[in-house]
């Protein structure tokens, strides 16, 4: 298992930590703030992510910004009806 690649980088465990932090969702630049990651490679793992479905990122109404909040009903395992 020498070849061992793990599906979450430290990069990407530190925005989730951040995300389950704010509990209402930031966006990619309060999480380079906070984080201290730069703003270009959390907007690379925020879309690495969203594409894993662990994160959403709708925009908001009336802005070109995108607020991004974890994915509870995956992580918990909730089922929608």
């Amino acid at each position: 298992m020498s070849n061992y690649k793990p599906q979450i980088t430290d990069k990407q465990r530190r925005i989730i930590q951040e995300l389950f932090r704010s509990r209402v969702g930031l966006t990619p630049y309060d999480i380079s703030k906070r984080t201290g990651i730069s703003w270009v490679t959390v907007k690379k793992h925020i879309e690495i992510l969203n594409k894993k479905k662990i994160v959403k990122c709708p925009k908001i109404t009336g802005s070109t910004k995108k607020i991004c909040k974890l994915n509870f009903d995956l992580i918990y395992g909730r089922n929608k009806k």
